[in-house]
């Protein structure tokens, strides 16, 4: 249903571009949570982008924030899986740009929003 403060042309390519922002979303966090660690980057890049753009809102961004924290779950559930087989870790993290990144929600253990 159109607003009634936007014209109807207006209103369908605001709705457009929030689909298309959706889509992009969607397979951002699709790929930040694959086992390809080139993947995972790219997606997570792809997040970051995405939250950096004009595109969204901030309750559309809420849904980047909820994709940071599955990243965070995933991480440490193979982090914790490959403890208990007895392999060594290590864990290498890349800063972001100061300034650019989404935050996951904080909690008593990581992993958990």
């Amino acid at each position: 249903m159109p607003s009634a403060l936007a014209p109807p042309d207006v209103e369908l390519e605001r709705r457009s571009r929030r689909e298309e922002s959706m889509r992009h979303l969607k397979w951002a966090a699709e790929l930040a949570v694959s086992d390809d660690e080139r993947k995972a980057q790219l997606g997570y890049q792809e997040l970051v982008a995405l939250w950096d753009s004009s595109l969204l809102t901030d309750t559309e961004k809420s849904f980047i924030t909820a994709a940071m924290a599955a990243i965070v779950r995933d991480t440490t559930s193979k982090v914790e899986d490959a403890e208990e087989r007895g392999e060594g870790v290590v864990v290498v993290l890349r800063p972001p740009q100061e300034g650019s990144t989404p935050q996951a929600p904080q909690t008593d253990h990581p992993g958990t929003p």
